[in-house]
């Protein structure tokens, strides 16, 4: 069948398939019992060459890494080793001949003695004695990867070729189809919306579209059509309660034109009280859609900010309110901590009932500076926190830890920047991410 025959190493049994695997430079050769099976274009010297499972691993001879490698991982190497070493490396390759991908892809400073499969699992043996042991990620790690990258061609065969149910395929379909309609490429995506019958609610699919269907009756209206704008409202009633998004999409269309307008005055009334309530732009951004053009009377958008002048001074005066009861217990606490700071002034305790057994308080007895008192009996050994106040100072505890740990989660406080600056920023300060003593600790370090 071949008269050109490969180096030492590169030619191994694939058991599994009943196929022998030769390589070459040029490529990776399948030979069965009967013809010769298709061959895989991978190009690069190769030292040998081992099967693991449905992979081929492919081992290079020695070579000096360059920074201007084709190679990303040879790159990546040099990138992290400072620049080009003096030393050759060798590069190991577990492909998938398949799905034609690489699985992984890493470097040896001290070069392969043995590449061997057990358990299933590959073990890979350096000549400085060191065993290396690379096992498969799990199904749904791969196509969370796959599916970051976007890559749902790719997921599809890997799952057709790993035999998983109809299940996982049919969420690779959805998750596929999502991908193109956020592409705004339908027609393919539909085509993979089509593969989930069965096992996605057609409800799903109809969401997806519903701005679609409001865009397509907002057309009509501009085609003359004298119903469209009643349709508009009438789906706005059907889809809105799900998809708050859409009211700003029909705020803009009903306050288009002084015809729409008048036509629909109380259906804008009504859209603005539900972007109060949902909250899908801010009030700046309403602000701006009523006075983009002459349409909306100065009427409707003096109405509007009235409400909104109105109830933002009941949230200012709530909220002056709970400042005030802020500083009054806060003003008691501080007392509380000076009193009990002052050595001139110690406490004398008059409580002359158990605080748990509520009974008759006799010796011994233990004060807690709280002003709880208990028979020694009523706590539990060796306690040293008042059990009435454990709960609330463990709260407090909690409260305090949950904020600190958040205050190191840069990457949160930038996503809740993003979303809003002015409340992560406020929300960041009462969670104590700029207290004194964290801005020392880090000037420390």
């Amino acid at each position: 069948m071949d008269e050109i025959g490969a180096s030492l190493g590169c030619a191994t049994m694939d058991w599994k398939a009943r196929e022998v695997v030769v390589a070459r430079d040029e490529a990776i050769y399948l030979c069965g019992t009967e013809s010769r099976s298709p061959c895989y274009a991978y190009e690069g010297p190769k030292s040998s060459i081992y099967t693991h499972r449905n992979y081929i691993v492919i081992v290079s001879p020695p070579f000096t890494p360059s920074a201007s490698a084709a190679s990303a991982t040879v790159r990546n190497f040099v990138a992290k080793s400072g620049g080009p070493s003096g030393s050759d490396i060798t590069k190991l390759t577990v492909f998938d001949p398949e799905n034609q991908y690489v699985a992984h892809s890493g470097t040896f400073t001290e070069g392969v003695r043995e590449v061997f499969s057990a358990w299933g699992k590959l073990y890979a043996l350096s000549n400085d004695s060191k065993l290396l042991c690379l096992e498969e990620k799990p199904t749904s790690e791969k196509f969370d990867m796959l599916d970051r990258k976007g890559l749902y061609t790719l997921a599809l065969n890997i799952a057709e070729t790993q035999k998983l149910d109809e299940a996982h395929t049919t969420n690779i379909h959805k998750q596929y189809g999502d991908h193109l309609y956020a592409k705004a490429d339908y027609d393919n995506a539909m085509q993979q919306y089509i593969q989930t019958i069965r096992y996605v609610q057609p409800s799903y699919i109809i969401r997806k579209s519903q701005e679609d269907v409001l865009r397509f009756f907002m057309d009509r209206d501009q085609e003359g059509d004298a119903g469209a704008s009643a349709e508009v409202v009438r789906r706005l009633d059907q889809y809105g309660p799900g998809r708050p998004q859409l009211y700003p999409l029909v705020l803009r269309f009903l306050t288009s034109t002084p015809a729409l307008l008048a036509k629909h005055r109380e259906d804008v009334r009504r859209v603005l009280r539900v972007i109060d309530e949902e909250k899908p732009m801010p009030p700046i951004s309403v602000v701006q859609v009523l006075s983009r053009n002459s349409v909306a009377s100065v009427g409707l958008v003096k109405e509007w900010l009235m409400s909104r002048i109105k109830s933002a001074r009941e949230e200012v005066d709530t909220d002056q309110k709970l400042i005030a009861s802020y500083r009054t217990e806060t003003e008691a606490k501080l007392r509380q901590v000076e009193e009990l700071s002052d050595p001139d002034h110690p406490r004398v305790f008059h409580v002359t009932q158990c605080s748990a057994c509520q009974g008759g308080l006799d010796l011994p007895a233990v004060h807690f500076m709280c002003n709880h008192s208990y028979h020694q009996r009523c706590l539990p050994q060796n306690e040293t926190e008042c059990p009435n106040c454990a709960r609330e100072h463990g709260i407090i505890r909690e409260i305090r830890r949950n904020n600190e740990r958040l205050a190191d989660q840069h990457e949160l406080f930038l996503s809740e920047v993003r979303e809003g600056r002015f409340v992560a920023l406020s929300t960041g300060f009462s969670r104590g991410v700029l207290n004194l003593s964290r801005v020392e600790e880090a000037g420390s370090l």
